[in-house]
C-alpha cells in the first residue's frame, strides 16, 4: 500500500513545499516592505528632530541675543544715568563755589533786578545761588535750578531730536 499512496505522498509534498515557497516569499516580500516603510519613518523622524533642534537652536540663540541685546541696553543705560549723576555733581559743586564770589553774586542781583524790574527782592537760595522776587513774579537762580537748566542743556546737546 505504500506504493499506491506513494503519487499522493508526492504530491501533497510538493503542495506543501510550494505553499511553503509561497508563505516565505510573501513574507520576505512583507518584510522588505516593512523594513523599506520603517527606514522611510525613520528617515523622517530624523529629519524632523534635526529641524526641530536646529529651530531649537536658533529660538535660543535669538534669546540669548535679545538677552545680550537687553543686558547692553542696561548696562549703557546705567553708565549713562551715572555719567549725569556725576556730571551734575560736579556742576552743582561748581556753580557753589562760583555763586559764593561776591563779583558774581552782585552780576546775579543785577540780572535778577534786569528781569523783574528795578523794585526786584532777592536773597540767598537754600543751597546757594539766589531768588529774586517782585509783583508776584519769581526768578530763580539757585545753585539746583542752574545745574538742572544745564542739565538740559546737556541733554539737549547729546540728542537734539529729544529736545
Amino acid at each position: 500500500m505504500t506504493d499506491l499512496l506513494e503519487p499522493v505522498r508526492l504530491a501533497l509534498t510538493a503542495q506543501a513545499r510550494a505553499a511553503a515557497r509561497a508563505e516565505v516569499a510573501d513574507a520576505e516580500s512583507w518584510a522588505r516592505t516593512a523594513l523599506a516603510e520603517a527606514r522611510r519613518r525613520a528617515t523622517a523622524a530624523v529629519a524632523a528632530a534635526r529641524t526641530e533642534v536646529a529651530e531649537a537652536a536658533r529660538l535660543a540663540a535669538r534669546a540669548d541675543a535679545d538677552d545680550a541685546d537687553r543686558r547692553l541696553t542696561r548696562a549703557r543705560l546705567t553708565a549713562r544715568a551715572e555719567a549725569h549723576r556725576r556730571l551734575r555733581e560736579r556742576v552743582r559743586e561748581t556753580l557753589r563755589l562760583r555763586c559764593s564770589d561776591p563779583a558774581v553774586r552782585e552780576r546775579m542781583a543785577a540780572t535778577i533786578r534786569s528781569v523783574l524790574g528795578e523794585p526786584a527782592r532777592t536773597g540767598d537760595a537754600p543751597g546757594g545761588g539766589m531768588l529774586g522776587t517782585a509783583g508776584g513774579r519769581r526768578l530763580d537762580l539757585s545753585v539746583t535750578a542752574l545745574t538742572d537748566r544745564a542739565m538740559d542743556l546737556t541733554r539737549a546737546m547729546e540728542d537734539p531730536w529729544q529736545a
